[in-house]
């Protein structure tokens, strides 16, 4: 059986919320050539869960010191676009600090993350300003419109996303 058949198996069975099962997929998988490469395809699978889980597990890859090539960042900046659902989304926003953009790769990651920053859900504006951010210090192109969010995210109604702005001003130092 194939890597790719394999994890969408077992991403066909991830119910969304329960990320044992995603753990349990990253431990027996992981280490397999062309893991990441299948989970970018898997982003942008139909079924929520399966987009959700397939970024979940990208994310968890960078937050456990994993990299990706400067091809799999451009699939990345490209599966931005194409990810379902707004977990799925929300797991690209907090993966995209880590990574390393070229100016074309961020102007095509910004695109998907500038709508994200009016989304009902608070997690979702507070990690797409997170993002929107982290572009402007790679690429100075962005600072206008990253200080532009950061000034909105103050008058935001949920706190999570005041909080978040907070940091973010303090971490940039005022730019």
């Amino acid at each position: 059986m194939s890597l790719q058949h394999e994890l969408t198996t077992a991403l066909e069975a991830f119910d969304g919320k329960a990320v044992t099962l995603l753990s349990e997929t990253a431990a027996v998988h992981s280490a397999r050539r062309g893991y990441i490469n299948a989970l970018m395809l898997l982003a942008r699978h139909q079924n929520e869960n399966v987009s959700s889980g397939a970024t979940w597990l990208v994310k968890d890859h960078l937050d456990n010191g994993g990299r990706l090539t400067k091809a799999q960042t451009e699939k990345f900046a490209v599966v931005c676009s194409l990810a379902n659902g707004w977990q799925a989304a929300l797991h690209l926003c907090q993966s995209i600090a880590m990574l390393s953009f070229t100016l074309d790769d961020a102007e095509k990651t910004a695109a998907f993350v500038k709508p994200l920053l009016t989304h009902k859900r608070p997690f979702l504006r507070a990690w797409s300003l997170d993002a929107l951010c982290a572009l402007a210090d790679q690429h100075n192109k962005f600072n206008a419109q990253a200080e532009k969010a950061l000034n909105a995210a103050s008058q935001d109604p949920s706190a999570s996303v005041k909080a978040r702005a907070r940091n973010i001003a303090k971490m940039r130092g005022g730019k």
